[in-house]
């Protein structure tokens, strides 16, 4: 199966200001947020595992790893991270929810049964650092209209994503 993630706003390897990750690419829509850690060495996997963002907090509701197949088994993986697979020119998800939902976190009680499989890959992220990011994505994209978006457009989508108001710098 093709893997379809499909953001709203996205990024690669951006730095911002409560956060010491550097996601290879982290992607949001309005109601969660994706990264996906490109590995193309065993060592750099490893590596990437110790990381104390690893084990709590960090980025991303939905996290991934996108390998060269055979570099990354399922066994693997750590808990609640999806594996994809580059082949060619496309991607495989290998381990990975069913279907295209993406809900966020902390769902009513009575809707969880419709995401039974997207629960079991749901992080709980740092938002701060979240909020962060798309802050700085939003300086970018309104810095001299660089690729036609305004900042209105920016910080309309920071409120859709965290329901914050334009003067909350949080």
């Amino acid at each position: 199966m093709a893997a379809r993630i499909s953001p709203r706003a996205s990024t690669t390897e951006l730095t911002a200001i409560g956060s010491r990750e550097r996601p290879d690419v982290i992607g949001f829509r309005s109601n969660c947020s994706a990264v996906i850690e490109c590995k193309v060495s065993r060592g750099d996997f490893l590596a990437e595992r110790r990381k104390p963002e690893r084990a709590s907090g960090g980025l991303g509701v939905y996290r991934f790893y996108l390998c060269p197949e055979g570099l990354i088994d399922d066994c693997d993986l750590p808990p609640r991270w999806g594996l994809l697979h580059a082949v060619g020119r496309t991607v495989k998800a290998v381990v990975a929810p069913m279907g295209n939902l993406w809900p966020p976190v902390g769902i009513p009680d009575e809707q969880t049964h419709l995401y039974t499989d997207w629960l079991k890959y749901q992080h709980q992220p740092n938002q701060y650092a979240e909020r962060q990011i798309l802050y700085s994505i939003a300086r970018r994209l309104s810095g001299n209209g660089a690729r036609g978006c305004e900042l209105a457009t920016a910080l309309a989508l920071l409120r859709a994503c965290f329901g914050t108001s334009s003067n909350d710098g949080r």
